[in-house]
């Protein structure tokens, strides 16, 4: 599993990140993490290489509700279950 996080920006938000990692380990789920440091573009990225290593699915807390149209597109062209955390796009 792909996931890619906004950021560590509140005490909220690296107790989430801990717990999504914690989740993962305690069901047996590799999980690829990437912080994407306040930058959609960082998302964006960090998305589309989930999809070059082909990960079986993909979760991100997206920072802004714009501008996911064509990675996601690309993600479910891949057959990448995407799952959207606590935020809408």
């Amino acid at each position: 599993m792909g996931f890619s996080q906004i950021g560590a920006e509140s005490e909220w938000r690296t107790a989430h990140t801990k717990d999504i990692k914690q989740a993962a380990q305690d069901a047996g789920i590799k999980l690829i993490f990437s912080d994407a440091q306040q930058k959609q573009e960082n998302q964006i990225k960090a998305i589309r290489s989930f999809i070059a290593q082909g990960v079986d699915i993909i979760a991100f807390t997206p920072i802004v509700e714009t501008g996911w149209d064509t990675v996601l597109k690309e993600a479910k062209d891949a057959k990448i279950p995407v799952i959207i955390v606590d935020r809408d796009v």
